[in-house]
C-alpha cells in the first residue's frame, strides 16, 4: 500500500463520528432504511437505532452491505 493511499484510509477513519447516533422513528420502507443506514456509514456514525411501530422492518441485508463504491 502507498503512503497516500495509507494516509487516506487514516483521514478516513480518524473522521469517525463515534459519539454520534442516527435515531429512527417510524420509518418502515426496508429501502428508507437501508438509504439512512447507508448514509450514515458513510459519514462515519457507527451506530443506529430504530423505534418500532408494531410493523415489521425487515432486514435487507444487500443493500446494508456499506457505502464502500
Amino acid at each position: 500500500m502507498t503512503r497516500d493511499r495509507s494516509a487516506n484510509h487514516q483521514r478516513a477513519l480518524d473522521a469517525r463520528q463515534p459519539d454520534l447516533t442516527v435515531l429512527m422513528d417510524a420509518v418502515t420502507k426496508p429501502h428508507n432504511v437501508s438509504a439512512i443506514i447507508r448514509t450514515a456509514d458513510a459519514v462515519g456514525i457507527q451506530q443506529v437505532h430504530t423505534t418500532s411501530t408494531g410493523e415489521f422492518v425487515r432486514r435487507n441485508h444487500a443493500s446494508l452491505g456499506g457505502a464502500k463504491h
